[in-house]
This record gives C-alpha cells, structure tokens and sequence, in this order.
C-alpha cells in the first residue's frame, strides 16, 4: 500500500518553508547588490562633480588673472604709471605678470636632491624642485629668478658654506615641469665644489617679476659620496643641467709657486740699479727772416785778412799775401777822322 493522503501532508509544509527562506535569502542578496551598485553610481557621481568643481575654479582663477591683466592695459593707455621693467630687458606677459602678484609662498617639492647619471659611485649633481603657491596652494607657474646656497652639515650641526649658484628668469621659466606627483621648477645644478658630507642643508631664494618680492625656502637633504676623499676642482656637468656661469675652481696643489714672503720687499744697495737719464729733447729755433739769411752769405763770400792757426800757437798767424790789382791795358788812340775832300782836290 502506498502513503496516505495524511502522510502526503506532513511532508509539504517543511518543504514549502524551505522554498520560502530560499526566496527571501535571493531576495535579501538582490537588494543588498542593488544598493552597493547605487552606492558605487553615487560615488562616481561625486568624483565627477569634484573634477567639475576644479574645472570651474581654475577657469574662475583664469578669468580673474585677465581682468586684471586688462585694467591695467586701460591704465596703461590712460597715462597711468606701471611697475618699473625686469631686470635684462625680459618682456613679460601681463597676465603671468599678474600672476606673479598672486604668489604667497615657495616650496622644495619631492625629487630635491642628489642625482647620479654618470654610472659612477656617488652624485654628482642637485636637483631641485621649486614650486610657486598662491593663497589657495596651488602651483603656478610665475616668472622670476632663483638663487640656491647649499650648506653641508657635519656630525656637531655645524653648517659650512659649500656652493650659491644664480639661475636667471629666461633659463628658469625652461625648466617648468607639470607632473602627477610633483609640480614646479625642476633645476639640475652641478657640484662647484665636491661636498664631504652626506647631509646638505638647501636654502632656496625666489624673486618673483617685476615687482622683486622674495621667497625662501630650505630643506636637508642626504646625497651619496664618493668612496674615500672628496674630490677637488669642479665636477662634471650632466646633461639637461642649468647654465649658471663658470664654474669656481677649488684649492689646486701648493706645487711650483714660489716660496710666501712674511712682509713688503723693499729696494736696497745691492738690487738697486739706477735708471739711465732720458734724452732731453729741446725745441727747435725758427728759421731766420730771408734778407739776414742774404747777408749772411754775403758776409761768408768776402776774403778774410789774416787765417788764425789755434792749433800751433795762439799768437801764430798766417798772413795772406796781399791782392795786387794788375794794371788796366792801355785803351787804344781814338781814331782821327779827316774831313771830307773836295772833288775838285781829288
């Protein structure tokens, strides 16, 4: 015999309770999944509301740096005076002008310090990475000139002067760099001088264009040396570095220079040589008039009486024999004429 229609009824209702916390289980897990589906849609929501917010912020900044780039344009043609020029003649745009104005302070962003790029131990440059900030603590880029100085730092906290470097505002605003992490002036200065200590103290000095306001900024940085001494005389310039004029050489050996001399040398008789008198140069006497040149001559052309003989003795003279004038030829007779004849005598 089969089951019994009363048995068949006690087994259902287990089974239908079971199908019914299944449904709500399914139910309770397509809700839950619903809602986290929201919640992400909201998120998302957020974040694009945010870069929108940011958009909108910097296209207010923007638009706000033109209208005071504009008013004072219109100062400029009303007559009205502006802010003396930069330094070297570099022509700036008004607005980055205006944006000069707007910075509040400066700061030494992440990737300052040592680079190495010659493959060999130790670095061999510093690198640097100067940002502008305005009021908001955004970076901007404004123009302006930047002076380093770098102190190393030894094991008493003492701090010894080891290289100030000047970097103008044409090769400074080459430099900019807008990166995810970091944002500003990213400068690559090549040791003057070989530190000899790990820990550098960097203190960085920026003057803003045109209205010469300055910033500063410092940072301690640990760079790696050169196995054993530090080297002496100017490193090596890597690539992509900063042009900030000559480099300054270090202490060069003590070899062949002449022995120090403990005071002034003065001149004395042995080492003295007195000079030669310079020629004297008189002037020239000006020529005579004509007419005494003339009698002159004449005077040297008339024969003198007596010729005096120093040599011999003073006394000694040697008479010249006198000028006998020859007598003058007898002029012949006149001759006579005779009268004329007549024809009767011839």
């Amino acid at each position: 015999m089969g089951p019994t229609n009363a048995s068949r009824r006690s087994v259902r209702p287990p089974r239908a309770a079971w199908l019914r916390l299944s449904g709500a289980i399914l139910a309770i897990v397509i809700l839950t999944s619903g809602c986290r589906s929201r919640s992400d849609l909201v998120e998302a929501e957020l974040r694009g509301r945010e870069r929108e917010v940011q958009q909108l912020r910097a296209e207010l900044q923007r638009s706000e740096l033109l209208n005071h780039a504009l008013e004072g344009e219109l100062r400029h043609r009303q007559g009205a005076v502006l802010p003396f020029p930069p330094p070297g003649g570099e022509i700036i745009d008004r607005p980055i002008v205006m944006m000069a104005n707007t910075v509040q302070r400066i700061e030494l962003g992440r990737g300052t310090g040592g680079v190495d790029e010659d493959k060999w131990p130790g670095d061999e440059a510093l690198t640097l990475v100067v940002t502008p900030r305005d009021g908001d603590g955004s970076a901007i880029k404004a123009p302006g000139h930047l002076v380093v100085k770098v102190f190393e730092v030894s094991s008493e906290g003492l701090k010894v002067p080891l290289g100030k470097w000047e970097v103008a505002s044409a090769d400074l605003q080459k430099t900019w760099r807008s990166g995810v992490f970091a944002s500003g002036y990213f400068v690559t200065l090549p040791w003057r001088n070989w530190p000899s200590s790990e820990r550098l103290r960097v203190v960085a000095q920026f003057a803003t264009l045109p209205d010469n306001r300055w910033f500063e900024a410092d940072k301690d940085v640990t760079i790696k040396l050169m196995p054993g001494a530090p080297r002496q005389g100017s490193a090596p310039l890597p690539a992509g570095s900063v042009p900030v004029g000559p480099p300054v050489l270090g202490p060069g050996p003590a070899e062949g220079l002449p022995p120090p001399v403990d005071g002034p040398k003065f001149p004395t008789m042995s080492n003295w040589t007195p000079n030669a008198p310079a020629a004297k140069i008189g002037l020239a006497k000006p020529a005579p008039p004509i007419e005494e040149r003339l009698q002159q001559r004449i005077e040297a052309a008339k024969p003198a009486d007596t010729v005096s003989a120093p040599i011999l003795n003073e006394s000694f003279r040697i008479e010249a024999p006198p000028v006998i004038a020859e007598p003058a030829a007898p002029s012949p007779p006149p001759a006579r004429l005779s009268p004329p004849q007549s024809p009767a005598e011839k």
